[in-house]
């Protein structure tokens, strides 16, 4: 028996090789993520739609322009109407329109409550106007 120090190892050498373990488990998980979202990739409707010279669209049918201030006061094509005019006006307006299908405009302050848009929507819809549009204000820039 030898009294004396335990023997030394060498230093490991350092390792040559590149563990791509991390970068297969990355890759399998990106392969499932395109697996999974390829299908909705596929359903966008693509059409070849026909050009047309004309700048602006000819609006042959009448329109009707409803506005409802913050103060809940009603606007029909830029007079006041009580709202309960409202159901007489719309049917001399349409009688007016010569039996044509008139679209309507409809703008209201951003204070508006719902209630009083959803109240004139249901009347416009009881007169057979179902062709609603919603006039917005562009974003500003800042």
């Amino acid at each position: 028996m030898a009294f004396g120090r335990l023997r030394r190892q060498a230093p490991a050498a350092p390792m040559k090789e590149i563990n791509v373990t991390p970068m297969v488990d990355v890759m399998l998980v990106l392969l499932v993520i395109f697996m999974v979202t390829a299908p909705w990739l596929g359903r966008a409707l693509h059409l070849e739609l026909p050009s047309a010279q004309a700048s602006s669209a000819v609006q042959t049918a009448p329109v009707l322009d409803i506005g409802i201030k913050a103060d809940g006061t009603l606007w029909l094509n830029r007079e006041a109407v009580a709202w309960a005019d409202l159901p007489g006006q719309l049917k001399q307006w349409t009688l007016a329109s010569r039996g044509e299908s008139p679209s309507v405009r409809l703008a209201a302050d951003a204070s508006v409550k719902y209630e009083q848009i959803v109240r004139v929507m249901d009347v416009l819809q009881q007169n057979g106007l179902g062709q609603i549009g919603f006039l917005t204000s562009p974003a500003l820039k800042p």
